[in-house]
């Protein structure tokens, strides 16, 4: 991202345009118009939520409910409809780093870092350069977070189009619309035992709790 267009990220989007996307979202939920989507990073989320027609900020089950609190003065429903997507922690993580890559983050592509290397600076050796934004690097597990029994219904990447579909006929949505789609890439061909040591450990919440293996 250009200087100039970052200033108007942090000046405009940031301080004006997402509160107040933010805020009708929120009122959406509220009136049960729209569910409440968590959006975790590189699971088709932005897809997910251009065709459903709500906000694609990635925001934490706990930061909602305290969002939800500073609006309303009063506690997120415990029978809220929760929504999220969730995949293979190692599809995952290849996929971060080829968008990572692709779009020059971390100067990534000017100054090209193998995968492996990546995968160590950024998971094993906690790298700040690499490891930028703490909220993409953490367990999908972390996101959904909460004292409260919220009912989470889930749409795997893996199984994207027709778990979709069941949240499309609920709220009125389009037709999904890959707004991100990548070419696919068999994440196996990336992996060394010593990476898939380092995400195996990384993320071994994510892998007991959504029965997903290497």
């Amino acid at each position: 991202m250009f200087y100039d267009e970052w200033w108007i990220y942090q000046k405009v989007y940031l301080k004006h345009v997402r509160k107040k996307q933010v805020k009708k979202y929120l009122e959406q939920v509220r009136n049960k118009e729209k569910p409440l989507f968590i959006h975790i990073n590189k699971t088709a989320g932005s897809s997910i939520a251009k065709s459903m027609g709500i906000t694609e900020i990635h925001y934490t089950l706990a930061e909602y409910e305290q969002l939800y609190f500073n609006q309303f003065n009063e506690t997120l429903p415990k029978d809220i409809a929760v929504w999220t997507s969730i995949r293979n922690p190692f599809d995952k993580v290849a996929s971060e780093y080829f968008y990572r890559v692709k779009h020059n983050q971390n100067k990534m592509d000017t100054n090209p870092i193998s995968f492996e290397q990546w995968v160590i600076k950024a998971y094993e050796q906690r790298d700040p350069f690499y490891r930028d934004r703490e909220i993409m690097f953490n367990t999908q597990c972390s996101w959904i977070e909460s004292e409260i029994n919220y009912n989470i219904s889930f749409i795997r990447f893996e199984n994207l189009q027709e778990d979709y579909n069941k949240l499309a006929l609920k709220y009125n949505g389009v037709p999904l619309v890959w707004k991100k789609k990548s070419k696919n890439k068999n994440y196996k061909d990336y992996f060394s035992e010593r990476t898939k040591k380092i995400i195996s450990n990384e993320f071994k919440e994510d892998l007991k709790h959504f029965n997903y293996t290497y």
